[in-house]
Protein backbone atom coordinates (compact mmCIF):
# COMPACT_ATOMS: atom_id res chain seq x y z
CA UNK A 1 0.00 0.00 0.00
CA UNK A 2 1.44 3.57 -0.81
CA UNK A 3 2.19 5.46 2.61
CA UNK A 4 1.87 8.61 1.00
CA UNK A 5 -1.92 8.14 1.22
CA UNK A 6 -2.35 7.35 4.70
CA UNK A 7 -0.96 11.16 5.66
CA UNK A 8 -2.85 12.75 3.07
CA UNK A 9 -6.47 14.29 2.94
CA UNK A 10 -8.37 15.48 0.34
CA UNK A 11 -9.21 18.89 0.72
CA UNK A 12 -12.45 18.97 -0.45
CA UNK A 13 -15.90 16.21 -1.48
CA UNK A 14 -15.20 17.15 -5.15
CA UNK A 15 -11.40 16.45 -5.26
CA UNK A 16 -12.80 13.01 -2.83
CA UNK A 17 -15.33 12.53 -5.95
CA UNK A 18 -12.55 12.76 -8.45
CA UNK A 19 -10.42 9.96 -6.92
CA UNK A 20 -13.00 7.39 -6.50
CA UNK A 21 -14.60 7.69 -9.92
CA UNK A 22 -11.05 7.07 -11.23
CA UNK A 23 -11.34 3.75 -9.40
CA UNK A 24 -14.76 2.95 -10.20
CA UNK A 25 -14.10 0.32 -13.12
CA UNK A 26 -11.30 -1.37 -10.77
CA UNK A 27 -13.28 -1.51 -7.58
CA UNK A 28 -16.25 -3.44 -9.44
CA UNK A 29 -14.10 -5.58 -10.69
CA UNK A 30 -12.73 -6.43 -7.26
CA UNK A 31 -15.98 -8.45 -6.68
CA UNK A 32 -18.36 -8.20 -3.55
CA UNK A 33 -18.28 -9.37 0.01
CA UNK A 34 -15.89 -10.36 2.31
CA UNK A 35 -14.29 -13.02 0.24
CA UNK A 36 -12.67 -10.82 -2.29
CA UNK A 37 -11.21 -9.04 0.69
CA UNK A 38 -7.45 -11.02 -0.01
CA UNK A 39 -7.63 -11.07 -3.74
CA UNK A 40 -8.34 -7.38 -3.96
CA UNK A 41 -6.80 -5.12 -6.49
CA UNK A 42 -4.32 -2.20 -6.34
CA UNK A 43 -7.34 -0.07 -6.12
CA UNK A 44 -9.61 -2.04 -3.78
CA UNK A 45 -6.35 -1.68 -1.41
CA UNK A 46 -6.15 1.87 -1.88
CA UNK A 47 -10.05 2.65 -1.11
CA UNK A 48 -9.87 0.03 2.23
CA UNK A 49 -7.04 2.59 3.28
CA UNK A 50 -8.51 6.01 2.79
CA UNK A 51 -9.32 8.43 5.80
CA UNK A 52 -12.78 8.42 4.60
CA UNK A 53 -15.41 5.78 5.12
CA UNK A 54 -16.00 4.45 1.43
CA UNK A 55 -19.46 1.80 1.11
CA UNK A 56 -21.04 -0.03 -1.50
CA UNK A 57 -24.51 -0.61 -1.02
CA UNK A 58 -26.11 -2.84 -3.62
CA UNK A 59 -29.77 -4.22 -3.97
CA UNK A 60 -30.14 -2.17 -0.42
CA UNK A 61 -27.38 -4.27 1.04
CA UNK A 62 -24.23 -3.20 2.05
CA UNK A 63 -21.71 -5.32 0.22
CA UNK A 64 -17.81 -3.39 0.37
CA UNK A 65 -16.85 -1.52 3.10
CA UNK A 66 -13.24 -0.40 4.20
CA UNK A 67 -11.64 -0.21 7.39
CA UNK A 68 -12.74 3.80 7.92
CA UNK A 69 -16.50 2.53 8.00
CA UNK A 70 -14.83 -0.03 10.51
CA UNK A 71 -13.93 2.77 12.57
CA UNK A 72 -16.66 5.00 12.14
CA UNK A 73 -19.68 2.30 12.73
CA UNK A 74 -17.63 0.98 15.51
CA UNK A 75 -17.65 -2.45 14.21
CA UNK A 76 -14.27 -5.27 14.55
CA UNK A 77 -14.70 -6.79 11.24
CA UNK A 78 -16.01 -6.82 7.77
CA UNK A 79 -19.06 -9.28 8.65
CA UNK A 80 -20.54 -7.10 11.10
CA UNK A 81 -21.47 -5.01 8.32
CA UNK A 82 -21.56 -6.61 5.18
CA UNK A 83 -25.54 -7.25 4.33
CA UNK A 84 -26.50 -4.96 6.83
CA UNK A 85 -28.93 -1.95 5.24
CA UNK A 86 -26.96 1.87 5.46
CA UNK A 87 -30.49 3.28 6.90
CA UNK A 88 -29.56 0.64 9.85
CA UNK A 89 -27.03 3.05 10.97
CA UNK A 90 -29.13 6.25 10.64
CA UNK A 91 -30.80 7.72 13.98
CA UNK A 92 -34.73 7.44 13.12
CA UNK A 93 -35.19 11.17 12.86
CA UNK A 94 -32.83 11.54 9.80
CA UNK A 95 -33.68 8.33 7.49
CA UNK A 96 -36.21 10.10 5.66
CA UNK A 97 -34.09 12.44 4.67
CA UNK A 98 -31.02 10.07 4.05
CA UNK A 99 -33.61 8.25 1.56
CA UNK A 100 -34.31 10.86 0.34
CA UNK A 101 -30.83 12.14 -0.50
CA UNK A 102 -29.86 8.65 -2.24
CA UNK A 103 -32.96 8.76 -4.39
CA UNK A 104 -31.56 12.14 -5.40
CA UNK A 105 -27.84 10.85 -5.84
CA UNK A 106 -29.19 7.66 -7.52
CA UNK A 107 -30.91 9.74 -10.46
CA UNK A 108 -27.91 11.95 -10.73
CA UNK A 109 -25.42 9.36 -11.34
CA UNK A 110 -23.29 11.75 -11.63
CA UNK A 111 -22.95 13.10 -8.02
CA UNK A 112 -24.85 15.63 -6.03
CA UNK A 113 -24.23 17.97 -2.92
CA UNK A 114 -23.20 16.15 0.56
CA UNK A 115 -25.29 15.56 3.08
CA UNK A 116 -24.52 16.33 6.40
CA UNK A 117 -26.12 13.67 8.70
CA UNK A 118 -26.24 11.66 11.87
CA UNK A 119 -24.88 8.09 12.02
CA UNK A 120 -25.24 5.25 14.57
CA UNK A 121 -22.40 3.34 15.63
CA UNK A 122 -23.35 -0.71 16.09
CA UNK A 123 -22.88 0.45 19.97
CA UNK A 124 -24.76 3.38 20.01
CA UNK A 125 -22.78 5.83 19.63
CA UNK A 126 -23.76 8.74 17.66
CA UNK A 127 -21.31 10.81 15.09
CA UNK A 128 -21.67 13.80 12.68
CA UNK A 129 -20.93 12.83 9.10
CA UNK A 130 -20.40 14.69 6.31
CA UNK A 131 -21.70 12.13 3.55
CA UNK A 132 -21.56 11.93 -0.41
CA UNK A 133 -22.20 9.10 -3.22
CA UNK A 134 -21.86 8.33 -6.55
CA UNK A 135 -23.94 5.35 -8.83
CA UNK A 136 -21.88 2.62 -10.00
CA UNK A 137 -22.06 -0.32 -11.85
CA UNK A 138 -21.20 -3.20 -9.10
CA UNK A 139 -21.11 -6.42 -11.28
CA UNK A 140 -23.86 -5.85 -13.45
CA UNK A 141 -26.19 -4.60 -10.76
CA UNK A 142 -27.00 -0.79 -10.62
CA UNK A 143 -25.06 0.20 -6.60
CA UNK A 144 -24.37 3.01 -5.01
CA UNK A 145 -20.75 4.05 -3.58
CA UNK A 146 -21.15 6.23 -0.50
CA UNK A 147 -18.49 8.27 0.74
CA UNK A 148 -18.77 9.48 4.44
CA UNK A 149 -16.10 11.81 6.79
CA UNK A 150 -16.62 11.48 10.44
CA UNK A 151 -17.49 15.55 11.14
CA UNK A 152 -17.47 15.10 15.16
CA UNK A 153 -14.44 17.30 16.05
CA UNK A 154 -15.05 19.68 13.23
CA UNK A 155 -18.39 20.19 14.50
CA UNK A 156 -17.45 20.41 18.10
CA UNK A 157 -14.66 22.82 16.67
CA UNK A 158 -17.46 24.58 15.20
CA UNK A 159 -19.76 24.85 17.82
CA UNK A 160 -17.32 26.01 20.02
CA UNK A 161 -16.45 28.69 17.85
CA UNK A 162 -20.12 29.76 17.42
CA UNK A 163 -20.25 30.03 21.15
CA UNK A 164 -17.73 32.03 21.74
CA UNK A 165 -18.20 34.25 18.74
CA UNK A 166 -22.07 34.84 20.13
CA UNK A 167 -20.55 35.58 23.88
CA UNK A 168 -17.64 38.27 22.53
CA UNK A 169 -20.34 39.60 20.35
CA UNK A 170 -22.81 40.26 23.51
CA UNK A 171 -20.18 41.70 25.41
CA UNK A 172 -18.72 44.14 22.29
CA UNK A 173 -22.78 45.06 21.91
CA UNK A 174 -23.23 45.71 25.58
CA UNK A 175 -20.12 47.61 26.03
CA UNK A 176 -19.93 51.20 27.01
CA UNK A 177 -17.12 52.32 24.53
CA UNK A 178 -17.33 52.37 21.14
CA UNK A 179 -15.80 48.95 19.18
CA UNK A 180 -15.58 49.35 15.45
CA UNK A 181 -13.39 47.15 13.14
CA UNK A 182 -12.04 48.61 9.66
CA UNK A 183 -9.56 47.80 6.73
CA UNK A 184 -7.98 50.68 6.32
CA UNK A 185 -9.72 51.82 3.53
CA UNK A 186 -13.85 51.60 5.34
CA UNK A 187 -15.34 50.70 8.43
CA UNK A 188 -16.57 46.68 8.10
CA UNK A 189 -18.55 46.66 11.64
CA UNK A 190 -19.42 49.41 14.71
CA UNK A 191 -21.20 48.18 17.77
CA UNK A 192 -24.22 50.12 19.23
CA UNK A 193 -21.81 52.49 21.70
CA UNK A 194 -19.99 53.43 19.10
CA UNK A 195 -23.23 54.04 16.53
CA UNK A 196 -24.10 56.73 19.54
CA UNK A 197 -21.22 57.94 20.30
CA UNK A 198 -20.29 58.92 16.52
CA UNK A 199 -23.50 60.49 16.34
CA UNK A 200 -25.51 58.30 14.31
CA UNK A 201 -28.63 56.72 14.43
CA UNK A 202 -28.17 52.95 13.02
CA UNK A 203 -24.96 51.25 12.08
CA UNK A 204 -25.25 51.54 8.38
CA UNK A 205 -25.08 55.35 8.84
CA UNK A 206 -21.82 54.00 9.72
CA UNK A 207 -20.11 51.19 8.27
CA UNK A 208 -18.85 51.62 4.77
CA UNK A 209 -17.70 55.00 5.36
CA UNK A 210 -14.08 55.55 5.70
CA UNK A 211 -12.00 55.48 9.42
CA UNK A 212 -10.88 58.75 8.44
CA UNK A 213 -14.09 60.74 8.43
CA UNK A 214 -14.41 60.47 12.17
CA UNK A 215 -10.79 61.44 13.03
CA UNK A 216 -9.59 65.41 13.55
CA UNK A 217 -8.24 66.87 10.35
CA UNK A 218 -5.00 68.05 12.14
CA UNK A 219 -4.40 64.16 13.03
CA UNK A 220 -5.35 62.14 9.76
CA UNK A 221 -1.60 61.88 8.66
CA UNK A 222 -1.28 60.09 12.44
CA UNK A 223 -4.37 57.47 12.13
CA UNK A 224 -3.20 56.82 8.21
CA UNK A 225 0.59 55.88 9.32
CA UNK A 226 -0.67 54.56 12.51
CA UNK A 227 -3.18 52.28 10.84
CA UNK A 228 -0.93 51.18 8.11
CA UNK A 229 1.95 49.96 10.80
CA UNK A 230 -0.90 48.20 12.44
CA UNK A 231 -2.18 46.31 9.15
CA UNK A 232 1.70 45.75 7.99
CA UNK A 233 3.48 44.71 10.77
CA UNK A 234 0.55 42.72 13.10
CA UNK A 235 0.98 44.71 16.20
CA UNK A 236 -0.78 46.64 18.43
CA UNK A 237 -1.02 50.59 19.89
CA UNK A 238 -1.60 51.54 23.50
CA UNK A 239 -4.69 53.77 23.92
CA UNK A 240 -3.72 57.39 23.20
CA UNK A 241 -5.72 60.54 23.75
CA UNK A 242 -6.97 62.11 20.34
CA UNK A 243 -9.59 64.50 18.76
CA UNK A 244 -12.08 63.14 16.83
CA UNK A 245 -15.70 63.98 15.11
CA UNK A 246 -18.84 62.72 15.07
CA UNK A 247 -20.89 62.24 12.34
CA UNK A 248 -22.11 66.70 12.36
CA UNK A 249 -18.61 67.54 12.67
CA UNK A 250 -19.11 68.50 16.49
CA UNK A 251 -15.53 67.39 17.58
CA UNK A 252 -14.81 65.30 21.11
CA UNK A 253 -11.71 63.91 23.18
CA UNK A 254 -11.41 60.15 23.40
CA UNK A 255 -8.62 57.65 24.26
CA UNK A 256 -8.17 55.62 21.71
CA UNK A 257 -6.94 51.94 21.09
CA UNK A 258 -5.99 49.81 18.20
CA UNK A 259 -4.90 46.08 17.91
CA UNK A 260 -4.56 43.97 14.52
CA UNK A 261 -6.72 40.76 13.57
CA UNK A 262 -8.53 38.82 10.92
CA UNK A 263 -12.11 39.56 10.29
CA UNK A 264 -14.03 37.25 7.27
CA UNK A 265 -10.50 35.84 6.65
CA UNK A 266 -8.63 39.63 5.72
CA UNK A 267 -6.13 41.95 7.87
CA UNK A 268 -8.48 44.37 9.86
CA UNK A 269 -7.61 46.62 12.49
CA UNK A 270 -9.98 46.72 16.05
CA UNK A 271 -10.30 50.06 17.38
CA UNK A 272 -12.02 51.10 21.02
CA UNK A 273 -12.64 53.92 21.53
CA UNK A 274 -13.74 56.04 25.11
CA UNK A 275 -15.24 59.64 25.22
CA UNK A 276 -13.46 61.28 28.15
CA UNK A 277 -14.54 64.91 27.22
CA UNK A 278 -16.48 65.00 30.60
CA UNK A 279 -14.27 63.47 32.34
CA UNK A 280 -11.14 65.40 30.99
CA UNK A 281 -13.64 69.01 31.78
CA UNK A 282 -14.46 67.30 35.36
CA UNK A 283 -11.14 67.07 36.12
CA UNK A 284 -9.93 70.93 34.94
CA UNK A 285 -12.42 71.99 36.67
CA UNK A 286 -11.53 69.79 39.71
CA UNK A 287 -7.61 71.01 39.44
CA UNK A 288 -8.76 74.87 38.85
CA UNK A 289 -10.63 74.72 41.57
CA UNK A 290 -7.94 72.88 44.20
CA UNK A 291 -5.56 75.23 42.46
CA UNK A 292 -7.97 78.88 43.64
CA UNK A 293 -8.56 76.96 47.11
CA UNK A 294 -5.10 76.76 47.61
CA UNK A 295 -4.05 79.84 46.66
CA UNK A 296 -6.73 81.22 48.77
CA UNK A 297 -5.42 79.16 51.91
CA UNK A 298 -1.94 80.49 51.42
CA UNK A 299 -3.16 84.25 50.74
CA UNK A 300 -5.35 83.88 53.39
CA UNK A 301 -3.29 82.42 56.41
CA UNK A 302 0.08 84.44 55.16
CA UNK A 303 -1.85 87.74 55.25
CA UNK A 304 -3.44 86.98 58.28
CA UNK A 305 -0.02 86.30 60.19
CA UNK A 306 0.66 89.69 60.44
CA UNK A 307 -2.58 91.64 62.19
CA UNK A 308 -2.95 88.82 64.25
CA UNK A 309 1.07 89.43 65.60
CA UNK A 310 -0.01 92.93 66.36
CA UNK A 311 -3.09 91.98 68.24
CA UNK A 312 -0.67 89.74 70.40
CA UNK A 313 2.11 92.38 70.52
CA UNK A 314 -0.71 94.81 71.73
CA UNK A 315 -2.29 92.47 74.75
CA UNK A 316 1.08 91.47 76.22
CA UNK A 317 2.20 95.36 75.76
CA UNK A 318 -1.05 95.66 77.76
CA UNK A 319 -0.59 93.68 80.46
CA UNK A 320 3.43 94.60 80.78
CA UNK A 321 2.33 98.37 81.06
CA UNK A 322 -0.72 98.19 83.05
CA UNK A 323 -0.51 95.31 85.35
CA UNK A 324 -0.49 96.98 88.65
CA UNK A 325 -3.30 99.31 87.71
CA UNK A 326 -5.74 96.26 86.21
CA UNK A 327 -7.54 94.20 88.72
CA UNK A 328 -7.68 89.92 87.85
CA UNK A 329 -10.49 90.11 85.96
CA UNK A 330 -9.17 92.43 83.09
CA UNK A 331 -5.38 90.79 83.41
CA UNK A 332 -7.51 87.23 83.05
CA UNK A 333 -9.09 88.95 79.78
CA UNK A 334 -6.23 90.04 78.21
CA UNK A 335 -4.40 86.31 79.02
CA UNK A 336 -7.52 85.08 77.18
CA UNK A 337 -6.82 87.63 74.07
CA UNK A 338 -3.06 86.23 74.00
CA UNK A 339 -3.48 82.41 74.35
CA UNK A 340 -6.31 83.19 71.48
CA UNK A 341 -4.28 85.31 69.62
CA UNK A 342 -1.63 82.69 69.31
CA UNK A 343 -3.48 80.27 69.15
CA UNK A 344 -4.85 81.64 65.87
CA UNK A 345 -1.52 82.19 64.72
CA UNK A 346 -1.01 78.36 64.81
CA UNK A 347 -3.64 77.49 63.26
CA UNK A 348 -3.36 79.96 60.72
CA UNK A 349 0.54 77.70 60.39
CA UNK A 350 -0.57 74.90 59.83
CA UNK A 351 -3.28 75.89 57.70
CA UNK A 352 -0.21 77.15 55.34
CA UNK A 353 1.39 74.32 56.12
CA UNK A 354 -1.77 72.18 54.49
CA UNK A 355 -1.86 74.55 51.31
CA UNK A 356 1.86 73.96 50.61
CA UNK A 357 1.37 70.21 49.97
CA UNK A 358 -0.04 70.98 46.77
CA UNK A 359 1.71 73.95 45.62
CA UNK A 360 4.99 74.15 47.17
CA UNK A 361 5.62 70.43 46.52
CA UNK A 362 9.15 68.81 45.15
CA UNK A 363 9.94 66.75 42.26
CA UNK A 364 9.22 63.20 42.93
CA UNK A 365 12.38 60.90 43.07
CA UNK A 366 14.32 57.65 44.29
CA UNK A 367 13.81 58.30 48.14
CA UNK A 368 15.17 55.57 50.60
CA UNK A 369 12.20 55.29 53.48
CA UNK A 370 14.90 54.12 55.79
CA UNK A 371 16.60 57.44 55.42
CA UNK A 372 13.19 59.38 55.98
CA UNK A 373 12.65 57.38 59.12
CA UNK A 374 16.24 58.13 60.64
CA UNK A 375 15.52 62.13 59.94
CA UNK A 376 11.94 61.68 61.66
CA UNK A 377 13.41 60.20 64.46
CA UNK A 378 16.11 62.55 64.33
CA UNK A 379 13.68 65.64 64.51
CA UNK A 380 11.61 63.62 67.37
CA UNK A 381 14.44 62.91 69.80
CA UNK A 382 13.50 65.44 72.63
CA UNK A 383 9.71 63.79 72.26
CA UNK A 384 11.17 60.67 71.93
CA UNK A 385 13.47 60.91 75.13
CA UNK A 386 10.86 62.70 77.43
CA UNK A 387 8.79 59.95 76.92
CA UNK A 388 10.69 57.23 76.65
CA UNK A 389 9.35 55.87 73.20
CA UNK A 390 10.76 52.78 71.91
CA UNK A 391 11.29 53.03 68.23
CA UNK A 392 11.67 50.46 65.73
CA UNK A 393 11.50 49.70 61.99
CA UNK A 394 11.46 46.57 59.62
CA UNK A 395 13.99 47.09 56.52
CA UNK A 396 12.17 49.51 54.54
CA UNK A 397 12.28 50.18 50.58
CA UNK A 398 13.30 52.75 48.02
CA UNK A 399 10.17 54.32 47.02
CA UNK A 400 9.18 57.36 44.44
CA UNK A 401 7.88 60.50 45.96
CA UNK A 402 8.75 63.82 47.35
CA UNK A 403 11.45 63.03 50.52
CA UNK A 404 10.46 66.78 52.12
CA UNK A 405 6.69 65.51 52.30
CA UNK A 406 7.64 61.94 52.86
CA UNK A 407 9.72 63.20 55.71
CA UNK A 408 6.71 65.24 56.79
CA UNK A 409 4.56 62.62 56.93
CA UNK A 410 6.21 59.53 59.47
CA UNK A 411 7.37 62.52 61.65
CA UNK A 412 3.44 63.51 62.15
CA UNK A 413 2.86 59.94 62.10
CA UNK A 414 4.90 59.22 64.52
CA UNK A 415 4.78 62.22 66.41
CA UNK A 416 1.04 61.49 67.17
CA UNK A 417 2.05 57.88 68.38
CA UNK A 418 3.68 59.67 70.85
CA UNK A 419 1.37 62.86 71.90
CA UNK A 420 -1.61 59.94 72.08
CA UNK A 421 0.38 57.42 74.10
CA UNK A 422 -1.95 57.74 77.24
CA UNK A 423 -0.39 56.13 80.34
CA UNK A 424 2.07 53.64 78.68
CA UNK A 425 5.01 54.00 77.67
CA UNK A 426 4.67 54.53 73.65
CA UNK A 427 6.00 51.75 71.68
CA UNK A 428 6.24 52.23 68.33
CA UNK A 429 7.00 50.13 65.09
CA UNK A 430 7.18 51.16 61.13
CA UNK A 431 6.72 48.30 58.95
CA UNK A 432 6.24 47.71 55.57
CA UNK A 433 5.06 45.27 52.86
CA UNK A 434 5.20 45.31 49.08
CA UNK A 435 2.37 44.73 46.94
CA UNK A 436 3.12 44.70 43.67
CA UNK A 437 3.80 48.06 41.78
CA UNK A 438 3.43 49.21 45.55
CA UNK A 439 4.43 49.21 49.36
CA UNK A 440 2.06 49.53 52.15
CA UNK A 441 4.11 51.33 54.86
CA UNK A 442 2.67 51.03 58.41
CA UNK A 443 2.82 53.14 61.69
CA UNK A 444 1.99 50.78 64.60
CA UNK A 445 1.39 51.92 68.74
CA UNK A 446 0.43 51.30 71.71
CA UNK A 447 -1.20 54.26 72.51
CA UNK A 448 -5.12 55.16 72.80
CA UNK A 449 -6.49 53.73 69.78
CA UNK A 450 -9.30 55.15 68.16
CA UNK A 451 -12.72 54.38 67.50
CA UNK A 452 -13.93 52.69 64.44
CA UNK A 453 -16.49 55.31 63.94
CA UNK A 454 -14.16 57.97 63.72
CA UNK A 455 -11.71 56.55 61.60
CA UNK A 456 -12.53 58.77 58.89
CA UNK A 457 -13.37 61.38 60.34
CA UNK A 458 -10.06 61.66 61.76
CA UNK A 459 -8.37 62.98 58.70
CA UNK A 460 -10.80 65.90 58.00
CA UNK A 461 -8.94 69.42 58.71
CA UNK A 462 -9.40 71.27 62.00
CA UNK A 463 -11.57 67.87 63.16
CA UNK A 464 -10.04 66.84 67.11
CA UNK A 465 -11.63 64.15 69.20
CA UNK A 466 -10.41 65.16 72.32
CA UNK A 467 -10.10 68.38 74.51
CA UNK A 468 -7.71 70.72 73.47
CA UNK A 469 -6.00 71.06 77.36
CA UNK A 470 -5.38 67.28 77.36
CA UNK A 471 -4.16 66.97 73.80
CA UNK A 472 -3.06 70.12 72.10
CA UNK A 473 -3.04 70.63 67.95
CA UNK A 474 -5.18 72.17 65.90
CA UNK A 475 -6.39 69.10 64.21
CA UNK A 476 -4.83 69.53 60.72
CA UNK A 477 -1.93 67.13 61.19
CA UNK A 478 -3.70 63.63 59.51
CA UNK A 479 -5.16 65.97 57.08
CA UNK A 480 -1.97 66.67 56.20
CA UNK A 481 -0.79 62.75 55.79
CA UNK A 482 -3.54 62.39 54.04
CA UNK A 483 -3.07 65.16 51.19
CA UNK A 484 0.45 64.02 51.03
CA UNK A 485 -0.24 60.41 50.31
CA UNK A 486 -2.85 61.33 47.55
CA UNK A 487 -0.49 63.51 45.88
CA UNK A 488 1.79 60.30 45.30
CA UNK A 489 -1.42 58.30 44.17
CA UNK A 490 -1.48 56.26 47.41
CA UNK A 491 -4.12 55.99 50.41
CA UNK A 492 -3.60 56.00 53.94
CA UNK A 493 -5.91 54.54 56.40
CA UNK A 494 -6.54 53.74 60.21
CA UNK A 495 -6.77 50.48 61.96
CA UNK A 496 -6.92 49.44 65.53
CA UNK A 497 -9.76 49.85 68.85
CA UNK A 498 -10.18 52.14 72.06
CA UNK A 499 -7.45 50.83 74.24
CA UNK A 500 -5.76 48.85 72.04
CA UNK A 501 -3.58 50.51 70.02
CA UNK A 502 -3.80 52.13 66.29
CA UNK A 503 -2.10 51.23 63.07
CA UNK A 504 -1.70 53.95 60.02
CA UNK A 505 -1.29 52.37 57.06
CA UNK A 506 -0.78 54.38 53.55
CA UNK A 507 0.27 53.40 49.69
CA UNK A 508 3.67 54.29 48.06
CA UNK A 509 4.94 53.59 44.45
CA UNK A 510 7.99 51.68 45.11
CA UNK A 511 10.84 52.39 42.56
CA UNK A 512 11.11 50.10 39.72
Amino acid sequence: MPTGLRRRNPETVAELRSRIAALEVELAAAGDGAEHVSEASDAERLVRFLPEAVMVQCGGRLVFVNDATLRLLGAASVEDLIGREILDFIPAEERSDVRERTRKWRDARSGAAPLRHKSLGLDGTVVDVETTALAIDWHGQSAMLLVSRDRSERVKTETALQESEERYRGLVELLPDAVYIHNGKAITFINPSGVRMFGAETADQIVGRAPLDFSHPAERGYVVERSSEILKRNVGKESQRRRRLRLDGSEYLADVAALPLKWHGESAVLVVVQDVTEQVRAQEELRRSNAELEQFAYVASHDLQEPLRTVASYCQLLERRYKDKLDQSAMDYIGFAVAGAKRMQLLISDLLQFSRVGTRGKEFTPTDCGEVFSDAVSNLHQAIVESGAQVTCDKLPVVIGDRVQLGQLFQNLMGNAIKFRGERVPVIHVGALVEGSDVVLSVRDNGIGIDPQHRERIFQIFQRLHERDKYPGTGIGLAVCKKIVERHGGRIWVEGAPDEGSTFLFSLPIAP
